[in-house]
């Protein structure tokens, strides 16, 4: 019996294809989707966990131009509300692992902090509660053929 997870994520990939811009010439035919699932309970940790993600993750995955498109999605209904699913499309299996370079480490630049300030603290602690949680986390990449999509 596969996860209640799987399933969820398997409707968001449908929605994330589905929305996809046609801003090239030539469509590739078809796309990867990297999912990344894990679980936080609802709480404080929560809250910081999520910061972290739109702070971090999302802002890097946005200055990216390898990722597509990015998504982040929460359970919202059934027998586990702790569940988070991060999403990341691709055009090639080589862009899974390509190397951001400038647009990234010109972003990082831009939102570098001084180290020991306060906001450096509370950095450090969001990640360190990130950490807690996604250090348990499932990486699943799919397929998903053009000819397929809607």
């Amino acid at each position: 019996m596969r996860k209640p997870t799987t399933i969820f994520g398997l409707a968001v990939v449908a929605l994330c294809l589905w929305s996809t811009p046609a801003n090239t010439q030539e469509a590739p035919d078809g796309y990867y989707v990297v999912m990344t699932t894990f679980t936080v309970p609802l709480g404080p940790d929560r809250g910081m966990v999520m910061d972290h993600i739109e702070s971090v993750m999302m802002r890097d995955a946005k200055a990216n131009p390898n990722v597509k498109q990015a998504y982040v999605a929460m359970h919202n209904y059934g027998s586990n509300s702790g569940d988070i699913l991060i999403v990341n499309v691709y055009e090639t299996w080589e862009a899974i692992s390509a190397p951001c370079g400038d647009p990234c480490r010109e972003w990082r630049e831009a939102n570098q902090v001084e180290r020991g300030s306060e906001e450096w603290n509370e950095r450090r602690e969001r990640t360190q509660t990130f950490m807690k949680y996604y250090g348990s986390h499932q990486d699943e990449i799919y397929w998903a053929p053009a000819e397929l999509m809607k």
